[in-house]
């Protein structure tokens, strides 16, 4: 065994992208398809600039995205080009 190459005591950490990693390429995005994500945007669609919820579909131009609206489900289309950032996100 060859000796420990710091003579001091340290704490290793390790990370992975994890369960939040952003949606970048089109693989991602295919793994996104009906699963929860949270998006950010340049500018407010119905008085927000966050969401969360199911991404139902996508193309070049637009997602479709499943939001609860307090006790209700309602489907949001959000221009691609209004995304600032995209990634998985947990559900609670």
């Amino acid at each position: 065994i060859n000796p420990d190459p710091f003579p001091e005591p340290y704490v290793l950490e390790l990370s992975s992208p994890g369960a939040e990693r952003p949606i970048k390429t089109e693989a991602d995005w295919k793994k996104a398809l009906n699963d929860y994500i949270h998006i950010g945007l340049y500018q407010k669609i119905k008085d927000k600039k966050v969401y969360e919820g199911t991404l139902k579909s996508y193309n070049d131009e637009e997602i479709v995205l499943e939001v609860r609206d307090k006790t209700r489900r309602k489907t949001l289309t959000v221009p691609r080009k209004l995304i600032a950032n995209i990634r998985f996100a947990i559900e609670f």
